[in-house]
């Protein structure tokens, strides 16, 4: 069975009632249809015979196979997936102990990166935080 997404594809479109209240548009349906996110999962079941890892897939990359799937940065293996407000977004790796570690490292890296480009590192000698502590008189 060949499944079409009528509303806005390569976007999971859903909107938010209350804090915790989310519901999703079916966007496989020609109608506008909300669904609460507690039943989605066995609305689409239902419905389409696909689960919300499927569905997700269908909408954002109009299916998946293993050129598409979203994979590792460091590593190449494919990425787990979440949710559908997250998706693969969440991990940003495969979750093995080495690309976490990565993973870490790189993203400290660039935060380091952007404090020293910026004259905010608190250890550099020309940030605004240094110029106060050098004022100081401890005499």
């Amino acid at each position: 069975m060949k499944l079409n997404v009528y509303h806005n594809p390569g976007e999971i479109v859903r909107t938010i009632i209350r804090r915790n209240k989310i519901n999703y548009l079916d966007q496989l349906s020609s109608e506008i249809k909300w669904i609460p996110n507690s039943s989605i999962g066995s609305y689409l079941k239902k419905t389409y015979g696909i689960n919300s890892h499927e569905y997700y897939d269908l909408i954002m990359y109009g299916g998946c196979d293993s050129e598409t799937h979203p994979k590792c940065q460091y590593c190449g293996k494919p990425l787990k997936f979440k949710n559908l407000s997250n998706g693969y977004s969440y991990y940003k790796n495969c979750g093995e102990p080495e690309c976490k570690s990565r993973s870490y490292s790189d993203s400290r890296k660039i935060i380091l990166k952007k404090l020293s480009e910026s004259g905010t590192h608190p250890w550099m000698n020309s940030s605004p935080k240094r110029d106060s502590i050098n004022k100081k008189k401890y005499f």
